[in-house]
């Protein structure tokens, strides 16, 4: 079946996702709770996206692939909510000296251009020195 990401045609098979269908394309979207050897999940939310004609955010590893629809990866909406996850689920990371965040934590913030400055980690606050 054919559908549209971000305004690019893709042919993906039946039963596919949305996710599959965005990675088919090389499309840089977040899937923090994505396992191959396991059902999608759906509960990192980092992998929202806008579905013309739908109301809300849906996450792609969820959501079934039809044929004609229309999705965008780069929807305002999808966009802020996306930053806000990462943010969130960045500051429950420990982030010691030095560190930048944890795996594709630190890679998703980075792309979204929520990082703070190097002395603290996005959504963290530093660590008072012993000493």
């Amino acid at each position: 079946m054919k559908l549209t990401v971000d305004g690019r045609a893709v042919e993906v098979a039946a039963g596919a996702t949305v996710l599959d269908a965005v990675n088919a394309l090389g499309i840089p979207l977040p899937q923090l709770c994505k396992d191959p050897d396991r059902p999608p999940l759906g509960a990192c939310r980092t992998c929202l996206v806008h579905v013309e004609g739908q109301r809300g955010a849906s996450a792609a590893c969820h959501l079934p692939a039809r044929e004609g629809m229309s999705v965008s990866t780069t929807h305002p909406d999808v966009t802020r909510i996306r930053a806000a996850v990462l943010d969130l689920t960045r500051s429950m990371l420990s982030a010691g000296e030095g560190r930048d965040g944890f795996g594709q934590v630190g890679v998703a913030c980075a792309r979204h251009a929520i990082l703070e400055p190097a002395s603290t980690s996005c959504g963290s606050r530093p660590r008072p020195r012993r000493g």
